[in-house]
């Protein structure tokens, strides 16, 4: 799998939140999540539409995290600089190959 690049600022930022971390292991987990289409009433109620387009999400806590994905075993991780990478696995999400984690506007964004 390819790595993606991570930014400075995107490790140190991390490093922060790991350190703030009260788990036995934390990890930094690096998931895909998928389109969602969902409605709700409106305040007339009337059918209000949410759409969210799919996209990369960056999370930073217990390795358990990636655990849920596959119980038969523990989750395979990556050493980026000095942190633990979980990166999501499914070969039908898009690949993180020439992609870059960094922190912008106080949150962890896949470019």
């Amino acid at each position: 799998m390819a790595l993606p690049t991570v930014t400075d600022a995107a490790l140190h930022r991390m490093r922060q939140l790991v350190a703030e971390c009260d788990t036995e292991r934390p990890i930094v987990a690096v998931m895909w999540l998928p389109s969602l289409h969902d409605k709700k009433r409106g305040k007339n109620g009337e059918t209000v539409w949410i759409e969210l387009e799919a996209h990369w999400k960056v999370f930073v806590g217990d390795w358990h995290l990636a655990e849920g994905f596959d119980k038969s075993h523990e989750p395979e991780t990556t050493r980026i600089s000095d942190l633990e990478f979980w990166l999501c696995p499914d070969p039908d999400v898009p690949s993180l190959e020439g992609k870059t984690i960094d922190y912008v506007s106080g949150e962890l964004v896949v470019r």
